[in-house]
């Protein structure tokens, strides 16, 4: 025997002697047994090569022997952890809220069951022990971890199936490559440094191991799970990869509580910083000693908000206990201290607020609450220092979607700011009669008791469009100006947007047109103008929209505006549709300069709906205002219904103004009235001049549409709380004429322009007489609107709300429902029972 072969015999002999040891100490599994006590017994020649087969077996043995002790130290330390009713190390503070004495037992029984049945791998019985912990004691630290532990071993068996499989096939593979070192062909056997055959001396044994080497590792690769390569997959361009980036590094902005999406200023400071290395070595320290200590050795300030914390029953001075072997991260630090107590931080410009967690989720969420305009109430006006209440009409409906989408989804009471009642109030069409000469709409008024202050009197005027036929409408110039930017990717928003165009389109005739127009870092057209008979090619273009990039939204509609006057049909429909959650922030993104455009823009006779979609960042107060410039209408659409209503079932009205500049005008008679107030329109106030000045803008109104507005009055002779003028030193009131003292309540004016026109018709004028009609009296239609008012009031927490409660607008919306074919009656009471549970929680 030569000396090579000598040293492979010993070499095959000390690797099934190391089995041998293995097996005794039971620390191989049986298939790998049997391979050894066969090598034992086989030939030289045979020893030798089912050793090297040995070889690998052994190492893929150690490996998966390394993966299960480490699992089961992993499943051990957190059964231990769940095992011990106080916090297993010390990064954690030791307050927690108090439990009672019966559950504290309660809890240590289920602790030890949830325990004992981990230890008999009765899993599915312990996550039910978990579960019943969960409903006791949900805060505790122990029912938590009882949580985590309960987790990882769903996770581990979950991952089982997948994992196994996967071990095996590598550890097949290195078997392979362990077999491959060396060459061994029971048909040809070589002689060591010899080989037979085509390939030379020496070089041959070496080319054959590398080729054997490489086709095994090869085959390790193909072992591996496989990624299908149907269809490929496609990388976005350089770009969408930086709009990306972009995009992430706001959302999580937002989520972190800082001030600007962007990361600007002292917030960006601040965000860095909390990277920084601290150590903690913490044993009974009060909360506001480690705070401080942390705020001295970061530099970051650090306000302790003793309101939040104590409203959870938490001192500043409460004992926190952490010791860490390592420097971990401020943000980390941070949360090790704090979320033990059930607190929180948000980051306030240069420094972080502590607080509770319901405060700094508050927080959280005002950098990406909806905006709206600010509504100051209209006050009561004393009729005899001003006789004239002026205002422009409405007939947008956005609010009752939001407060709708505020109360069913979302769960909590809208911003008092988000409740616009005149809107609320026209969401509901009524049985008004249409008019019945040239005019285009007909003006009803009707005076009862007022439902909240039975002394008052409730004045409801009632205004209705002229209807028209869908076979009458005129031929339609739609531009469609959909919002594609990054924030428009949630599945409320552009998926949506898609969805209500579709919706509109079926709708169109051979001789309307389309064109699409979209913006989002940039503006552009998607689809020029496109007959409605071309249906599928402008269902292709909206299916080929994606969201992407920031929202430059100026330019969007100068192109929006240009495009429409480019195909501009004279005595037909010309309309862009504004799609959009209104995050103007690229290029023209003050809300002046965007109504200033929009105002310009109107002047050329194309009119503007606007659409919202989304929550979140919606910007309400902006999509409002353009709508009023640019002679349109302002609807939120909160889901697919909400889409038909206004794209389809009202169709008419959302694309065909009747009448522009519609500006309503009453007249008080002060020897009957003492003050009056307008409900809700705050922002469609006009100055008693702007009357008859045809250069003020107003509101319009679509064909069939209906508008009501209410006054409340206080008959002259009761109180009124309005503050007195100081008698004035160069004049004297006007006196009361003849036509005081007769017994009209008020007259109505109302002035409007011909959608086309530039100069008001003659007005209309209507007196209205008081006959003392109680509220049972009423109109079913006045006495809902009251209802619909009533709530908004409710839900406001208006001063003026008097002895109104829930009950009673339930009461009356039930009584005065009448026919509801729509089943939107039914869902106004489905909110208010709804507002009524919200408005008891504390």
């Amino acid at each position: 025997m030569t000396q090579r072969e000598e040293l492979h015999e010993e070499f095959a002999d000390r690797l099934i002697e190391r089995g041998l040891a293995e097996i005794a100490g039971n620390r191989r599994p049986p298939d790998l047994t049997a391979r050894v006590l066969s090598a034992v017994n086989a030939t030289p020649r045979d020893r030798r090569r089912q050793a090297m087969a040995l070889r690998g077996l052994m190492l893929a043995a150690t490996v998966a022997l390394m993966v299960a002790v480490w699992t089961i130290d992993q499943s051990r330390e957190s059964t231990e952890q769940v095992a011990a009713v106080d916090p297993p190390r010390v990064d954690t503070a030791v307050v927690r809220p108090p439990v009672p004495a019966t559950s504290h037992e309660q809890l240590a029984d289920l602790v030890d069951d949830f325990n004992r049945l981990m230890k008999e791998n009765r899993f599915d019985e312990a996550d039910v022990v978990y579960q019943r912990a969960a409903t006791i004691a949900p805060n505790e630290l122990v029912v938590r971890q009882m949580k985590n532990t309960a987790k990882l071993v769903a996770r581990t068996r979950n991952n089982s199936p997948i994992r196994e499989p996967a071990e095996q096939g590598q550890f097949a593979a290195l078997q392979s490559v362990e077999q491959s070192t060396l060459p061994f062909d029971d048909r040809k056997p070589y002689q060591f440094g010899t080989l037979r055959g085509r390939y030379g001396e020496g070089d041959g044994v070496t080319l054959l191991r590398h080729k054997g080497i490489i086709d095994q590792l090869y085959q390790s690769e193909l072992s591996r799970i496989p990624t299908p390569d149907e269809p490929p997959i496609l990388y976005p361009d350089p770009e969408t990869w930086r709009l990306l980036a972009e995009r992430r590094k706001k959302y999580r902005a937002v989520l972190e509580g800082r001030d600007s999406p962007d990361l600007a200023g002292q917030a960006e400071k601040t965000a860095n910083r909390l990277k920084l290395p601290v150590s903690l070595n913490y044993k009974h320290s009060p909360l506001s000693q480690v705070i401080s200590d942390l705020e001295k050795l970061s530099g970051v300030r650090m306000d302790l908000d003793e309101a939040g914390i104590a409203e959870i029953r938490i001192a500043t001075d409460a004992p926190v206990t952490l010791e860490l072997a390592h420097d971990v991260s401020l943000k980390s630090a941070l949360r090790l201290i704090l979320e033990p107590l059930h607190l929180n931080f948000v980051i306030q410009g240069d420094g972080l607020k502590i607080s509770n967690e319901r405060v700094c989720n508050e927080e959280r969420l005002a950098i990406r609450r909806d905006r709206y305009s600010r509504i100051i109430e209209n006050p009561f006006l004393a009729a005899v220092d001003n006789p004239l209440s002026t205002f422009s009409i409405d007939v947008d409906t956005a609010s009752y979607a939001k407060v709708r989408r505020y109360l069913l989804e979302s769960g909590e009471l809208p911003p008092p700011d988000a409740v616009r009642i005149e809107e609320l109030v026209n969401y509901f069409d009524n049985d008004y009669a249409p008019p019945d000469g040239d005019a285009p709409f007909a003006a009803h008024v009707e005076v009862t008791a007022c439902p909240w202050q039975l002394k008052h009197r409730l004045v409801r005027i009632g205004i209705k469009g002229r209807e028209m036929p869908a076979e009458a409408r005129p031929a339609a110039n739609l531009v469609f100006l959909l919002d594609v930017s990054g924030s428009m990717e949630p599945e409320d928003k552009l998926p949506r947007v898609r969805r209500a165009m579709r919706m509109l389109v079926e709708q169109l005739r051979e001789n309307d047109r389309v064109a699409i127009v979209v913006y989002a870092a940039q503006s552009g057209l998607v689809l020029p103008s496109t007959t409605g008979f071309e249906k599928d090619r402008i269902f292709a273009a909206l299916d080929s929209l994606h969201a992407g990039g920031g929202t430059n939204g100026g330019d969007g509609i100068r192109l929006a505006y240009d495009i429409a006057q480019q195909n501009f049909q004279k005595d037909g429909v010309n309309r862009v549709i504004l799609c959009t959650d209104g995050d103007f922030n690229v290029g023209t993104t003050s809300n002046a300069e965007l109504e200033r455009l929009i105002e310009e823009r109107a002047k050329s006779g194309v009119f503007l709906t606007v659409l919202g979609f989304g929550m979140g960042n919606h910007n309400d107060e902006l999509m409002e205002k353009l709508a009023d410039k640019g002679n349109g209408n302002y609807g939120y659409v909160d889901s697919e219904a909400e889409a038909r209503k206004l794209l389809v079932e009202q169709a008419g009205g959302t694309l065909v103004t009747i009448a522009k500049d519609v500006k309503l005008q009453l007249e008080f008679n002060p020897r009957l009235v003492g003050a009056y107030r307008l409900i809700g329109y705050e922002d469609r106030l006009l100055a008693a001049e702007d009357f008859n000045n045809d250069q003020k803008d107003a509101g319009e109104i679509g064909a069939g549409h209906t508008v009501t507005a209410l006054y409340e009055l206080i008959p002259a002779g009761q109180p009124v709380a309005v503050p007195p003028v100081d008698e004035l030193k160069y004049q004297r009131p006007a006196s009361l004429t003849e036509a005081a003292g007769a017994d009209e309540l008020l007259t109505l004016k109302l002035k409007y322009k011909r959608p086309d026109g530039n100069e008001s018709l003659a007005p209309i004028v209507c007196t209205v007489r008081d006959a003392g009609q109680p509220f049972g009296g009423a109109s079913a239609d006045t006495q809902f609107a009251a209802a619909v008012a009533g709530f908004g009031l409710l839900l406001r927490d208006s001063q003026y709300k008097g002895d109104l409660t829930y009950d009673a607008v339930i009461e009356i919306a039930t009584q005065a429902a009448g026919p509801d074919a729509h089943g939107r009656r039914a869902e106004f009471l489905d909110l208010v029972r709804k507002a009524h549970e919200l408005a008891k929680k504390p």
